[in-house]
């Protein structure tokens, strides 16, 4: 990385030793790929899509409140959901017309601590999702494709094991 003055002088150099960006190719279990793609590495104006972040799949793409397809035809997800949820996926999604994400999990916390049940969302789950990001890590130190599996059981490390070392682990 260098910090640069006048044309033709360096001024300072340094060794970047992070991360500023990160692009990812995702293949899922069942065989839908995605990508992934983060920087904070720009100058000038942040690089953003009008309307916010932007899922993409094989066939269409999330952009914001709207899936817009690969033939061009968009929808607004709320349309979607409304023709194409069950009345029982309506009332999951929304329980007593609570709609807000925060507000949501709570309600799904108390509830499982009441049922003496799961929430939705287990810390399995989001050890999993832990690892899902750790692997993009792991792909790129290890320059080939993970699995989370493999990631999750520590038999893929290349890219932790110098964290491990450091924390004597």
């Amino acid at each position: 990385m260098r910090r640069t003055g006048a044309p033709s002088s360096v001024v300072a150099e340094t060794v970047a030793d992070v991360d500023d960006a990160f692009f990812a190719l995702i293949e899922f279990a069942n065989g839908a790929a995605g990508t992934i793609s983060f920087t904070w590495a720009g100058h000038g104006a942040p690089i953003a899509l009008p309307g916010g972040m932007a899922i993409y799949g094989s066939r269409a793409c999330l952009h914001g409140a709207t899936l817009i397809r690969d033939d061009g035809s968009r929808e607004a997800v709320a349309d979607l959901f409304d023709r194409e949820a069950t009345a029982a996926e309506r009332d999951a999604a929304t329980p007593h017309g609570v709609t807000d994400p925060f507000g949501l999990a709570y309600l799904d916390w108390l509830r499982a601590i009441r049922a003496g049940s799961q929430p939705e969302t287990s810390g399995v789950e989001g050890l999993r999702d832990l690892a899902t990001a750790f692997a993009i890590s792991e792909s790129a130190a290890a320059g080939e494709s993970v699995t989370v599996d493999g990631v999750l059981a520590g038999t893929i490390d290349s890219w932790q094991r110098e964290i491990d070392a450091h924390y004597g682990l």
